[in-house]
């Protein structure tokens, strides 16, 4: 109660303006307040246009982007087929080039055993690495050795033949 009778003195101590001085007072806030509100409005007008310049902005940055995903050339599968080719080592049969592992002829009947490194060869250069993973009677599965590849875009086809020491 004590505090409410304070702010109730101090209220009635303040002295007030004539009403005339009062009224004009408040007609200058109030033409204050409209310019700040008109401001408001143009800076709100503005951003709703950058709003939608970006909008666009990013729409064609997206179609861009699509049209260079679609003109991006696609990985050439490694072709599956058995190649008619003699010579020294083991002709690769088959490539897996998403697990990056070869079948290669030859296998316990050859002398082949799990663990031993052999190279890729391709017309007599070396193109890359494997370690022979698993054994059969007559094929052998070899794993690629990815950082032994001498360059990229080279892999393991069939037809390219392996060779162990």
């Amino acid at each position: 109660m004590r505090i409410s009778l304070l702010c109730l003195f101090a209220l009635l101590s303040i002295p007030s303006l004539p009403a005339q001085e009062n009224a004009t007072a408040m007609r200058i806030e109030l033409m204050e307040l409209r310019g700040v509100l008109d401001a408001l409005r143009a800076e709100n007008d503005r951003l709703k246009e950058e709003n939608q310049n970006l909008k666009l902005q990013l729409q064609e940055q997206q179609r861009q982007a699509a049209a260079r995903e679609q003109m991006r050339p696609r990985p050439t599968p490694v072709p599956q087929v058995q190649a008619q080719m003699t010579g020294p080592g083991h002709q690769v049969k088959y490539v897996n080039a998403q697990h990056h592992y070869l079948i290669i002829d030859g296998g316990s009947e050859r002398g082949l055993e799990v663990g031993e490194e052999g190279r890729i060869l391709r017309q007599g250069e070396q193109i890359g690495k494997v370690t022979v993973s698993d054994v059969k009677k007559a094929q052998a599965v070899v794993d690629l050795d990815l950082n032994s590849l001498k360059r990229p875009g080279l892999y393991p086809k069939s037809g390219d033949r392996v060779l162990f020491p």
